[in-house]
């Protein structure tokens, strides 16, 4: 795949990634904002009696503002409703499918209120670039092509493409020979890529922040803190501050406990709950469990929490072919870099690297763990030399907003004469 720049016309770019915990947005010279993919799904008794609003569903900010104050609080979150998960929406999710439309169209409103004036009056829509999981099926496709013709025909869209997450990644990077490594909050694709995606050697794993979040609660609960394990903010604080990659998950938890001060993890918080402050103690061995996770759930140790009820990743497919959520990371990569053709391997130890990207890959060694606790990066790299595998390993330079700044690149450079394509899954789709 070429990039080439095209002189036809005017484009104004807006690039949107679908992400199952967050949709992040943006058009060129500014930052990327985000909208949580969720929406509020209120039953129709609750809007009528308390409410007293027409519409069922609510995103974004407003659904913060509809439970503030509300006595059954726990009730009404209970209808918040997730539609992408692990990277797929089901066909038949119409409740979900209402939802993305809604963000989508938040989305198109917001930045079209921020054009200027002077630019407005030529303005005849958005030129769309979206991302979709790398194992997407068509009918993702086709239901976000539904949603943008709707609004194509208010002039909000002039035309649409689509990106895998996995290819606007190695786009950002400036390497489209490589393996990408995207994990994200509810799973990890390894898709090698030699200007295209290599369907056939493709590994998703069900596995991601989601997990790594779950078991932070787990760890919360061994340590006395039970009460708060149930507020995700809080957790996501403590597996963000706390959470430590080992280097050698085995030899991390006997330093750790040989060094209980050393390895201590106990942070203040940001909200005041419990003080303010945790204290993991004597449990603080289990930092380093929380970082371990992404790279191998199958480790003995998680074992005992599987054991207690702890679900265990998931299995996805493709075809006929079943892959286990809880593989480990670097078996996973060795399994995508062996389905490729020889020549492409080649191509891809002599001119690429791996490239990492997603938060889970973004943690970084926290102070005074130097020499036990490692970057994913570094760890990939362990494991990988462990199994006889030289590659060069990279963490691309914004890891949590890099498929946006690539479908951001595409979009500005696809030339505009380029119609859509079922069979390359690339070009300008118009309504």
């Amino acid at each position: 795949m070429e990039l080439m720049s095209s002189s036809e016309g005017v484009r104004h770019c807006l690039a949107i990634d679908y992400g199952s915990y967050t949709v992040k947005y943006g058009v060129e010279d500014d930052e990327p904002k985000m909208i949580r993919t969720a929406g509020l799904v209120i039953p129709r008794r609750i809007i009528e009696n308390l409410l007293r609003k027409a519409d069922d569903i609510i995103i974004g900010d407003d659904i913060d503002l509809y439970v503030a104050g509300i006595r059954i609080i726990k009730k009404i979150i209970k209808q918040l409703h997730y539609p992408i998960r692990h990277g797929i929406i089901k066909g038949d999710d119409q409740k979900g499918w209402r939802i993305l439309e809604k963000i989508t169209e938040q989305i198109l409103l917001s930045i079209y209120a921020r054009i200027p004036p002077t630019i407005e009056e030529d303005f005849d829509g958005f030129y769309i670039v979206f991302s979709l999981n790398a194992i997407a099926p068509r009918y993702m496709y086709e239901g976000f092509f539904k949603i943008f013709r709707r609004f194509a025909e208010y002039e909000l869209v002039k035309a649409v493409t689509v990106l895998q997450q996995p290819l606007a990644t190695a786009i950002a990077s400036g390497r489209l020979t490589c393996v990408v490594v995207e994990s994200g909050h509810s799973n990890t694709q390894i898709v090698p890529i030699t200007e295209r995606v290599i369907r056939s050697a493709i590994v998703p794993l069900n596995m991601g922040g989601v997990n790594a979040d779950a078991l932070t609660k787990e760890i919360l609960k061994d340590a006395g803190y039970g009460d708060i394990a149930s507020d995700d903010e809080i957790v996501r604080q403590v597996k963000e501050t706390i959470g430590a990659i080992p280097i050698d998950l085995d030899r991390a938890i006997e330093w750790a406990k040989r060094n209980p001060e050393r390895a201590r993890a106990k942070i203040r918080l940001y909200e005041s709950a419990v003080g303010g402050e945790i204290d993991l103690a004597r449990y603080s061995w289990k930092r380093f469990l929380i970082g371990e996770f992404i790279f191998n759930p199958e480790h003995e140790i998680f074992h005992s929490y599987y054991r207690r009820g702890f679900p265990k990743p998931r299995e996805t497919s493709i075809g006929d072919t079943i892959f286990y959520g809880s593989m480990p990371l670097d078996e996973a990569i060795m399994e995508s870099f062996g389905r490729c053709d020889p020549r492409v391997k080649k191509r891809i130890s002599e001119e690429g690297a791996i490239i990492l990207s997603g938060g889970n890959m973004a943690w970084r060694v926290p102070r005074g763990l130097e020499g036990v606790a490692a970057t994913a990066v570094q760890k990939i790299k362990y494991l990988l030399e462990k199994k006889g595998l030289k590659l060069d390993v990279e963490l691309i330079p914004k890891p949590l907003t890099a498929v946006w700044e690539g479908c951001l690149l595409y979009g500005e450079n696809l030339p505009l004469d380029m119609r859509w394509n079922w069979q390359t899954l690339d070009g300008w789709k118009t309504f």
